[in-house]
């Protein structure tokens, strides 16, 4: 999965980029329909804020957004959020395209 990550109000640390990598990659492997993602950091209100937006094929976009003490932690939090949601996407049975006539 592709990835860009953006830093608001916040300095990004070398080892918080990778971390988001690795996340993103593992993240990737979960979900075969992810195609891209987004990472955002930012200081709301002087809490660490982080959100993180996973484009898949379809069109649909699935969003994760946290707030906590650091920005790593954020994240975390933000990478179960996510991992929930791309399993139900996975696992959600799709409607059927063309209704049979009865």
């Amino acid at each position: 999965m592709q990835l860009d990550i953006a830093s608001r109000h916040a300095t990004l640390e070398p080892t918080l980029e990778r971390r988001t990598h690795e996340i993103a990659e593992r993240l990737g492997r979960l979900g075969p329909r992810a195609l891209q993602g987004t990472a955002v950091f930012d200081t709301v209100a002087g809490l660490p804020w982080v959100e993180l937006r996973v484009h898949c094929s379809g069109g649909a976009t699935l969003i994760a957004t946290a707030t906590a003490d650091d920005h790593r932690t954020a994240l975390d939090v933000v990478d179960r959020k996510m991992r929930r949601q791309l399993r139900r996407t996975n696992t959600r049975p799709r409607a059927a395209r063309h209704a049979t006539a009865t």
